[in-house]
Protein backbone atom coordinates (compact mmCIF):
# COMPACT_ATOMS: atom_id res chain seq x y z
CA UNK A 1 0.00 0.00 0.00
CA UNK A 2 1.63 3.14 -1.57
CA UNK A 3 0.96 5.93 -3.20
CA UNK A 4 1.86 4.18 -6.12
CA UNK A 5 -0.75 2.14 -6.16
CA UNK A 6 -3.19 4.91 -6.81
CA UNK A 7 -4.20 4.26 -10.24
CA UNK A 8 -7.52 5.08 -12.25
CA UNK A 9 -7.57 2.36 -15.81
CA UNK A 10 -10.43 3.49 -18.18
CA UNK A 11 -11.01 -0.24 -20.22
CA UNK A 12 -14.06 1.17 -23.25
CA UNK A 13 -13.90 -3.00 -24.39
CA UNK A 14 -15.01 -1.64 -28.27
CA UNK A 15 -15.85 -4.31 -30.28
CA UNK A 16 -15.74 -6.57 -27.17
CA UNK A 17 -18.31 -8.35 -25.27
CA UNK A 18 -17.38 -7.38 -22.01
CA UNK A 19 -18.72 -4.07 -20.90
CA UNK A 20 -17.17 -1.08 -20.46
CA UNK A 21 -15.69 -0.17 -17.31
CA UNK A 22 -13.74 2.05 -14.47
CA UNK A 23 -11.03 0.93 -11.94
CA UNK A 24 -10.19 2.92 -9.47
CA UNK A 25 -7.54 2.14 -6.98
CA UNK A 26 -6.49 4.28 -4.21
CA UNK A 27 -3.51 4.13 -1.64
CA UNK A 28 -5.10 1.18 -0.01
CA UNK A 29 -4.97 -1.04 -3.29
CA UNK A 30 -8.28 -1.97 -2.86
CA UNK A 31 -10.07 -1.22 -6.28
CA UNK A 32 -13.14 0.15 -6.67
CA UNK A 33 -14.91 -0.83 -10.55
CA UNK A 34 -17.31 1.34 -12.34
CA UNK A 35 -18.91 -0.81 -15.44
CA UNK A 36 -21.44 0.26 -17.27
CA UNK A 37 -24.04 -2.90 -18.09
CA UNK A 38 -25.89 -3.51 -21.93
CA UNK A 39 -28.94 -1.95 -20.97
CA UNK A 40 -26.93 1.31 -19.86
CA UNK A 41 -27.04 0.94 -16.03
CA UNK A 42 -24.28 1.86 -13.90
CA UNK A 43 -23.02 -0.77 -11.37
CA UNK A 44 -20.27 -0.51 -8.36
CA UNK A 45 -18.85 -3.64 -7.35
CA UNK A 46 -15.62 -4.68 -5.23
CA UNK A 47 -13.17 -7.87 -5.18
CA UNK A 48 -13.84 -7.86 -1.64
CA UNK A 49 -17.91 -6.86 -1.38
CA UNK A 50 -19.40 -8.14 -4.82
CA UNK A 51 -21.46 -5.61 -6.20
CA UNK A 52 -23.27 -2.89 -3.83
CA UNK A 53 -24.95 -0.43 -5.68
CA UNK A 54 -26.30 -0.55 -8.85
CA UNK A 55 -28.54 2.63 -10.86
CA UNK A 56 -30.88 1.30 -13.28
CA UNK A 57 -31.59 3.28 -16.56
CA UNK A 58 -34.72 2.25 -17.44
CA UNK A 59 -37.99 2.43 -15.79
CA UNK A 60 -38.37 -1.65 -16.42
CA UNK A 61 -36.32 -1.80 -13.33
CA UNK A 62 -34.18 -0.73 -10.36
CA UNK A 63 -34.17 3.18 -10.34
CA UNK A 64 -31.39 2.04 -7.81
CA UNK A 65 -30.31 -0.53 -5.42
CA UNK A 66 -27.95 -1.69 -2.67
CA UNK A 67 -26.33 -5.16 -1.69
CA UNK A 68 -24.58 -6.67 1.30
CA UNK A 69 -21.36 -8.52 0.99
CA UNK A 70 -23.41 -11.33 0.24
CA UNK A 71 -25.04 -9.40 -3.00
CA UNK A 72 -28.27 -10.01 -1.01
CA UNK A 73 -31.01 -6.43 -1.90
CA UNK A 74 -31.12 -4.65 1.07
CA UNK A 75 -32.63 -1.23 -0.26
CA UNK A 76 -33.76 -1.05 -3.72
CA UNK A 77 -36.32 2.14 -5.49
CA UNK A 78 -38.45 1.22 -8.15
CA UNK A 79 -41.24 3.36 -10.05
CA UNK A 80 -43.68 2.48 -7.84
CA UNK A 81 -42.12 1.35 -4.39
CA UNK A 82 -39.17 1.64 -2.01
CA UNK A 83 -37.78 -1.93 -0.53
CA UNK A 84 -35.93 -1.95 2.42
CA UNK A 85 -34.84 -5.48 3.28
CA UNK A 86 -32.83 -4.36 7.11
CA UNK A 87 -34.13 -1.88 9.60
CA UNK A 88 -34.32 1.73 9.26
CA UNK A 89 -31.80 2.72 12.35
CA UNK A 90 -33.38 6.18 14.04
CA UNK A 91 -36.62 7.16 16.01
CA UNK A 92 -38.47 8.16 12.77
CA UNK A 93 -37.30 4.35 11.06
CA UNK A 94 -39.62 1.27 10.97
CA UNK A 95 -39.87 -1.63 8.34
CA UNK A 96 -43.16 -3.78 7.78
CA UNK A 97 -42.29 -7.51 8.10
CA UNK A 98 -43.72 -9.64 5.92
CA UNK A 99 -47.17 -10.71 7.27
CA UNK A 100 -47.87 -13.89 9.38
CA UNK A 101 -51.74 -13.37 9.71
CA UNK A 102 -52.34 -16.61 7.35
CA UNK A 103 -49.98 -18.62 9.87
CA UNK A 104 -52.27 -18.34 12.91
CA UNK A 105 -53.86 -21.42 13.84
CA UNK A 106 -54.43 -21.34 17.68
CA UNK A 107 -51.25 -23.18 18.53
CA UNK A 108 -48.41 -21.70 16.90
CA UNK A 109 -46.38 -19.09 19.14
CA UNK A 110 -42.87 -18.99 17.43
CA UNK A 111 -42.67 -17.55 13.72
CA UNK A 112 -39.34 -16.24 11.50
CA UNK A 113 -39.31 -12.54 11.13
CA UNK A 114 -39.58 -11.95 7.50
CA UNK A 115 -38.82 -9.05 5.09
CA UNK A 116 -40.15 -9.47 1.57
CA UNK A 117 -40.32 -13.73 2.01
CA UNK A 118 -36.68 -13.55 3.25
CA UNK A 119 -35.57 -14.49 7.05
CA UNK A 120 -33.65 -11.32 8.18
CA UNK A 121 -30.22 -11.36 9.82
CA UNK A 122 -30.22 -12.04 13.16
CA UNK A 123 -27.73 -8.88 13.91
CA UNK A 124 -30.87 -6.56 12.41
CA UNK A 125 -32.71 -6.61 15.76
CA UNK A 126 -30.88 -6.69 19.18
CA UNK A 127 -33.88 -6.52 21.80
CA UNK A 128 -37.62 -7.21 21.78
CA UNK A 129 -38.61 -3.87 21.87
CA UNK A 130 -37.00 -2.84 18.28
CA UNK A 131 -40.50 -4.69 17.35
CA UNK A 132 -43.53 -3.58 17.48
CA UNK A 133 -45.86 -6.32 17.57
CA UNK A 134 -49.88 -5.97 17.34
CA UNK A 135 -52.38 -8.94 17.25
CA UNK A 136 -56.15 -7.85 16.52
CA UNK A 137 -55.50 -4.02 17.06
CA UNK A 138 -53.75 -4.90 20.34
CA UNK A 139 -50.64 -3.75 21.16
CA UNK A 140 -48.52 -6.75 23.06
CA UNK A 141 -45.71 -5.96 25.16
CA UNK A 142 -41.94 -6.63 24.46
CA UNK A 143 -39.87 -9.32 26.60
CA UNK A 144 -37.57 -7.66 29.12
CA UNK A 145 -34.52 -9.81 30.35
CA UNK A 146 -34.61 -10.20 33.97
CA UNK A 147 -30.82 -8.95 35.43
CA UNK A 148 -29.66 -11.69 37.99
CA UNK A 149 -27.91 -11.21 40.90
CA UNK A 150 -25.98 -12.87 43.52
CA UNK A 151 -28.52 -13.31 45.79
CA UNK A 152 -31.59 -13.84 42.93
CA UNK A 153 -31.29 -15.80 39.98
CA UNK A 154 -32.73 -14.81 36.59
CA UNK A 155 -36.53 -15.80 35.86
CA UNK A 156 -38.06 -15.92 32.70
CA UNK A 157 -42.00 -14.55 33.51
CA UNK A 158 -43.78 -13.27 30.79
CA UNK A 159 -47.71 -12.48 30.37
CA UNK A 160 -50.12 -13.20 27.77
CA UNK A 161 -49.95 -9.77 26.34
CA UNK A 162 -46.23 -10.24 25.59
CA UNK A 163 -43.53 -11.00 22.76
CA UNK A 164 -40.46 -12.06 22.66
CA UNK A 165 -37.59 -11.98 19.83
CA UNK A 166 -34.83 -14.71 20.09
CA UNK A 167 -32.13 -13.94 17.21
CA UNK A 168 -34.54 -14.19 13.66
CA UNK A 169 -37.88 -15.29 15.21
CA UNK A 170 -40.64 -14.38 16.98
CA UNK A 171 -42.42 -15.62 20.07
CA UNK A 172 -45.93 -14.62 20.72
CA UNK A 173 -46.56 -16.00 24.03
CA UNK A 174 -50.31 -16.68 23.60
CA UNK A 175 -50.96 -17.90 20.08
CA UNK A 176 -52.71 -16.22 18.16
CA UNK A 177 -56.03 -17.81 16.89
CA UNK A 178 -57.20 -18.61 13.07
CA UNK A 179 -58.11 -15.64 11.78
CA UNK A 180 -55.93 -13.27 13.79
CA UNK A 181 -54.50 -10.14 12.10
CA UNK A 182 -50.80 -9.71 12.84
CA UNK A 183 -48.58 -6.63 12.19
CA UNK A 184 -44.69 -7.17 12.55
CA UNK A 185 -42.80 -3.73 12.65
CA UNK A 186 -39.36 -2.99 13.27
CA UNK A 187 -38.94 0.33 14.81
CA UNK A 188 -35.41 0.78 15.57
CA UNK A 189 -31.97 -0.65 16.66
CA UNK A 190 -30.86 -0.90 20.08
CA UNK A 191 -28.01 -0.59 21.06
CA UNK A 192 -27.79 -2.74 23.76
CA UNK A 193 -30.18 -5.18 25.09
CA UNK A 194 -32.57 -3.81 28.09
CA UNK A 195 -32.66 -5.56 31.58
CA UNK A 196 -35.23 -5.58 34.36
CA UNK A 197 -34.18 -4.53 37.54
CA UNK A 198 -35.40 -5.58 40.87
CA UNK A 199 -37.22 -2.96 42.80
CA UNK A 200 -34.47 -3.45 45.75
CA UNK A 201 -31.19 -4.54 46.15
CA UNK A 202 -29.76 -7.76 47.59
CA UNK A 203 -28.04 -5.18 50.28
CA UNK A 204 -31.46 -4.33 51.53
CA UNK A 205 -33.05 -7.43 52.11
CA UNK A 206 -29.72 -9.17 53.85
CA UNK A 207 -30.71 -6.01 56.21
CA UNK A 208 -34.19 -7.05 56.70
CA UNK A 209 -36.26 -3.62 55.07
Amino acid sequence: MADSDKNILITPNRGQTAVPSIVFTGQNNTPLTLSVGNAGDLVYSAPTAGTFFTLGNTISTDIFSITDSGSTPVFKVTTTEIVANLPISGAAGSTLMTDISNLCDGDRTVFDIKSEQTIITTTYIIDSKDLEVTVNGQRLTPYTLPQPSAWMPAFDCYSSKMFRVRENRLIIYNAPDVGSQVSVVIRKTAASKQQQRYPFRPATIALGD
